[in-house]
């Protein structure tokens, strides 16, 4: 171990701890329990993202179809309107929106239902490795082919005169979401301290504790249950806004024959790449790791899915099938998976082979300027020379990308940290140190 590297190590107190640097012919400069296995939190999502851009190919967008079946004549339809959905995770409830307003334009009259399709993926909405303490928050979305605002509604605190129950706003609102309003507006100098809590397997929310009279209004994102039967009365509520009258309700089906009315398509696969990776976004993840399986097996599900995963990186010769790895999500948020950091290094070096390789690199964060990253390394000579994909979990703290150092070289690392029991801050520091180091050192 260098003379530099023992006391960070050191600082870090007894954690768990496995290191990685190598040049790109695979000469490791640095390793500290390079085969051993580590949770690797949003580390999980370099793995996803190389994956889907090596099989679903850069320029793959989702389709979100409109359709109608029966028979339309003079603005009225005599069947049901189906909105397909193909696993988009960045559909947004302002494109609902847009598709209402268009269609206002030739209906007048839906005599059926709303059907929500979501067939190209399965029906587990939930991972079942992931703690369900998580599922309360906007970082655990429920997983499913049509889905709105990331699968997530905003809850907005407003406050009132003391002693009076604040204002709630509910974005967007829909009437299969529930708010129980328990806040009370107190006098100005005591404490704005509002929760929100969902209720378990219900869109229930129960808005708890105080906010101060001259408070700014304070905002909650919070998951939704059944996403997708909640975009269809979105779109349902939208046709009505603009004219469009609709008899029947809001069920789920399938689109076995229909005619296109409309349809919603996404950003190409690079630019959302991006958002997985610069802003470590688990929603989208998860939905390119069932689209993957969707689109090599037939069904989106995560079994599928990281099955896609190891035989499209196998291609590239990652062995994904090694003892020390466990993959059970695309996002990094079980605790159950497991990677090595010689394994995200093997990666990351394949990677740089790949002649997709600008659009997996120009997709992660840069030290001091984007991302998750945004706010390290700042005014250090490590600036904008690590990019690199963060990770963080409760008992875990990864970094992982590339690195320009100063004298010239452009290496490939891995720091994992588990099992930490100082401030995860502290540890996030401590890797920056490293970080810094191996720019100047190397």
């Amino acid at each position: 171990m260098s003379i530099w590297l023992k006391p960070l190590i050191d600082d870090l107190k007894g954690a768990d701890v496995g290191i990685v640097v190598a040049d790109e012919n695979q000469n490791k400069l640095i390793e500290i329990n390079p085969d051993n296995p580590f949770i690797p939190a949003s580390n999980m999502k370099l793995f996803t993202a190389a994956a889907a851009l090596l099989y679903l190919r850069p320029n793959f967008r989702y389709f979100t179809g409109i359709y109608y079946t029966g028979s339309l004549d003079g603005g009225t339809l005599k069947g049901n309107i189906v909105v397909r959905g193909s696993g988009d995770p960045l559909l947004k409830s302002t494109d609902i929106d847009k598709v209402s307003i268009k269609l206002s334009r030739v209906l007048k009259q839906v005599k059926g239902n709303i059907i929500v399709d979501t067939s190209v993926f399965d029906r587990e909405f939930v991972n079942k490795r992931w703690d369900e303490n998580y599922l309360q928050h906007p970082y655990a979305p429920r997983v499913s082919a049509l889905t709105v605002n990331e699968g997530c509604i905003n809850i907005i605190v407003q406050p009132t005169q003391p002693g009076e129950k604040p204002l709630l706003e509910i974005h967007p609102i829909q009437d299969e979401i529930r708010i129980i309003n328990k806040a009370i507006t107190v006098k100005k100098g005591f404490a704005t301290k509002i929760n929100v809590t969902k209720k378990k397997g219900e869109n229930v929310f129960i808005v708890e504790g105080t906010i101060e009279e001259d408070a700014y209004p304070v905002d909650v994102k919070k998951p939704i249950e059944n996403p997708h039967l909640y975009t269809g009365s979105l779109f349902k509520s939208g046709l009505i806004k603009n004219g469009v009258s609709v008899e029947g309700n809001v069920e789920e089906g399938f689109l076995e024959d229909g005619v296109l009315l409309d349809y919603i398509v996404s950003n190409p696969l690079t630019e959302i790449v991006k958002k997985l990776l610069k802003h470590s976004d688990n929603l989208v993840a998860e939905c390119l790791l069932k689209t993957m399986g969707y689109y090599r097996y037939g069904k989106g599900s995560w079994a599928n899915g990281i099955n896609c995963l190891k035989r499209t990186l196998g291609d590239i010769g990652l062995n994904l099938d090694d003892d020390n790895i466990r993959i059970f999500d695309g996002s990094g948020l079980s605790k159950s998976n497991k990677l090595t950091p010689w394994k995200i290094v093997e990666l990351l070096l394949a990677m740089r082979k790949s002649s997709l390789f600008k659009y997996f690199y120009n997709a992660l964060p840069v030290a001091g300027v984007d991302g998750t990253l945004r706010k390290r390394m700042r005014n250090t000579p490590a600036e904008r020379r690590v990019i690199a994909k963060t990770g963080t979990l409760s008992n875990a703290c990864t970094l992982s990308g590339y690195i320009k150092t100063l004298s010239g070289r452009e290496l490939v690392f891995s720091i994992m940290v588990n099992n930490f029991e100082i401030p995860i801050e502290d540890v996030r520091k401590i890797i920056d140190k490293i970080c810094v180091n191996i720019v100047k050192k190397y």
